[in-house]
């Protein structure tokens, strides 16, 4: 069963308020309990999501009512993963976080990001769920509007020059409040949506940027996205060092053995079975921690080696050079979003199109 959090359900209640419907009598007859919508991470059916938007398109008789979510927007719907693309360098980073942790919006729906020459684009196609309610376009209208209103709010007011706009239902009669909000090429009746950004625009400093918070978010993030999913042991253990490589405690096979309630030969063993072992798994979050700090914080290279677990600069070093085939220096002057850098990131992290649940 495909679900929804209750902060994409909230702001569909906001919404509706504010075109001056009957929010509470429309969640009544959707089966929608209004006490659950302030639950932190919780989760409704999509079903129940798909059958208020329903029931609120035929009330209102309004086909433009999705389109309004993007003046109503309320940037607290998207809940963790909103706090994780506020502190995001950028809006590019931010869409990246935004793709990765979509789990914890929702499921039922592939999300990516492709890059076309010195564009992104950010794409979303609704994956169908047996007996449930019928998709309808006011909840496509309501995904895409959500995501630009939100980059308005985290740009201060200018939303980034959009390229095009693509949807999958028919083009209305009337595309004037379409036109009227979003000034861009608009294609209609495609297998899937999507909004393609100039990549430039998406580059510039956000004034939400916190680093420290990011990364603090990140690994929040990370760990609640592997609590939502029936994880393996490599899945599990790499969330918990990602969340606490770099703090005071000790993260070593024992540690997170205990923190993981099994015992530590169970683990050893269950990895094995993965093709992984304790060691290999805790090199491949060094390498993730250290590829972040050095793209994206002002810390020095001595600092960012410690952080990820480093006793020695010259052990540091040589893992660097094992990861990305060039020292930590380098590897930050070709890639660091925080000094402005404009080179594209290395071939091994392209930006590609990947399937993660999402509106």
């Amino acid at each position: 069963m495909y679900r929804i959090s209750t902060g994409m359900l909230s702001q569909v209640v906001n919404l509706l308020k504010a075109e001056g419907l009957d929010a509470i009598g429309l969640c009544r007859a959707a089966g929608v309990d209004l006490t659950r919508l302030r639950e932190d991470g919780g989760f409704f059916p999509r079903s129940t999501y798909f059958h208020l938007t329903n029931l609120a398109q035929q009330l209102s008789d309004n086909p433009d009512l999705g389109l309004k979510a993007y003046q109503h927007f309320l940037p607290g719907s998207f809940q963790l993963v909103g706090y994780t693309m506020m502190s995001s360098p950028n809006l590019l980073e931010a869409f990246k976080a935004l793709v990765h942790y979509a789990p914890l919006l929702g499921s039922g729906a592939a999300l990516g990001l492709q890059r076309e020459d010195n564009r992104l684009r950010l794409c979303a196609k609704v994956l169908p769920e047996p007996g449930s309610a019928m998709w309808c376009r006011v909840v496509e209208d309501i995904g895409c509007s959500s995501v630009l209103g939100f980059s308005r709010w985290l740009t201060g007011g200018t939303l980034p020059r959009i390229r095009e706009i693509v949807f999958t239902y028919p083009e209305p009669e009337d595309t004037i409040l379409h036109q009227a909000l979003f000034d861009c090429d608009l294609i209609f009746g495609a297998d899937r949506s999507s909004i393609v950004f100039d990549l430039a625009a998406l580059k510039a400093p956000l004034g939400t940027a916190n680093e420290a918070l990011a990364l603090l978010h990140r690994q929040f993030a990370e760990y609640c996205v592997g609590q939502l999913t029936d994880a393996t042991y490599r899945q599990q253990v790499h969330s918990y060092l990602l969340q606490h490589l770099g703090s005071l405690e000790i993260c070593d096979l024992d540690s997170v053995a205990i923190a993981l309630r099994v015992n530590k030969r169970t683990l050893q063993r269950e990895l094995s079975n993965e093709g992984k072992n304790f060691m290999e798994v805790l090199d491949e979050v060094k390498r993730q921690l250290t590829d972040h700090y050095l793209r994206t914080s002002s810390y020095t290279l001595n600092q960012v080696g410690e952080l990820v677990g480093f006793k020695e600069s010259s052990s540091f070093h040589k893992a660097c050079q094992r990861w990305f085939g060039m020292p930590p220096g380098r590897y930050r002057n070709l890639t660091s979003s925080y000094s402005g850098a404009t080179q594209p990131p290395p071939e091994d992290a392209p930006m590609s199109s990947i399937l993660t649940p999402a509106w």
